[in-house]
This record gives C-alpha cells, structure tokens and sequence, in this order.
C-alpha cells in the first residue's frame, strides 16, 4: 500500500519519485536537516545541564546590630558572606525595610581618626569570605524606621550580580552573641 503525495510516492520501505528514481538531491537535503535538527537539540541540552556550574554560592551568617533606642538614627549591621562557588561575585546593594537606606560602608583608621566611606560595591572572590566587622566592612542603615531592640530580628536582602537577592535576619544584640547562617 503506497501514499502519494505530490511528486511523491511513500511505499512502506522508501520514497521514490513518481518517475520511479529515487529522491536524490531532495531526500539529501532531508537527511542533513534532520541530523541538524538533532545536533542542535543536543546541544542545547546540553547547554542547559551545564548552567549554575562557576556560579557564586553565596552564604550570609552571623547577621547582627547593636540595639538602638529610638527611630530617625543610624545603625550598623556585621554579618559574614562567603562565596563557596567557583565564580566571584559583587555585592551591589543592601535593603530593609528598618531604614530609609542601607549602604555598603568600610571604617579605617587614619592616624587617631576613625574613617568611614560608602562603597559603590563590594566584590568577593570564589571561596572567599568576606567579614563585616565593627571597624570595618559594615551595612550602615540612615534613616532608622523603628527603635531596634534587643533580642529582636529584622530581615536584611543584600543584592548580588550572580546570587541575586540573598535576605536574612538580623538580630539585634550586644556585640559578642551567637548567630546563624542563612543561604
């Protein structure tokens, strides 16, 4: 039992021409398009199955501020991020809703003055971490929303290029504590 279709004849085995040779140039030309078609599947697979490979894995821990009494101030908040991918990535902004504006800060001493100035942003290497200290590396909350009194928790999203959006909690306590670590 044969199919015909224009030129065409299917006959269960083969295609032939209806002048009885076969398709030559024609069943060439759908023979290749179909290996390509098969190699771009492929390929894209496996593109697909080899995303998130080198990039950052990003880890915050021991989130935490010092109490402060009353709304309208400042704060600042330590914490640890860690990079275990195989990718750098960089620390872009800060946001909570605790504060007007959270800025990425950096202390350092000159001479008998204590300096601080406000980083654009913050790069941490492939398995580096990077600690946010009193006097160093910190979150500078302006602009306080509400009194932060101890032993209480606020949420902290820091904004990295590759990870994205990272939030936490911060808990608010004297300096010395326990924390916990956040992915």
């Amino acid at each position: 039992m044969g199919v015909k279709s224009g030129t065409w004849e299917y006959t269960g085995t083969s295609i032939i021409k209806k002048d009885g040779t076969h398709g030559g140039k024609s069943m060439n030309l759908r023979l290749g398009a179909v290996v390509l078609l098969g190699v771009v599947i492929l390929g894209l697979a496996f593109w697909l199955d080899r995303q998130g490979e080198g990039e950052s894995r990003i880890t915050v821990a021991d989130a935490w501020a010092r109490p402060v009494p009353e709304a309208g101030g400042t704060a600042a908040v330590y914490l640890e991020i860690e990079n275990g991918g195989e990718a750098g990535d960089v620390l872009r902004v800060a946001q909570t809703p605790v504060a007007a504006k959270a800025e990425i800060h950096a202390s350092r001493m000159d001479g008998d003055i204590m300096r601080m100035r406000r980083l654009d942003s913050l790069e941490i290497d492939a398995g580096k971490r990077a600690e946010f200290a009193p006097g160093g590396l910190h979150i500078m909350l302006i602009g306080l929303t509400r009194a932060l009194e101890p032993d209480t928790h606020f949420p902290l999203t820091l904004v990295f290029d590759e990870a994205g959006r990272v939030t936490t909690q911060v808990t608010v306590r004297e300096e010395g504590g326990a924390g916990g670590r956040q992915r």
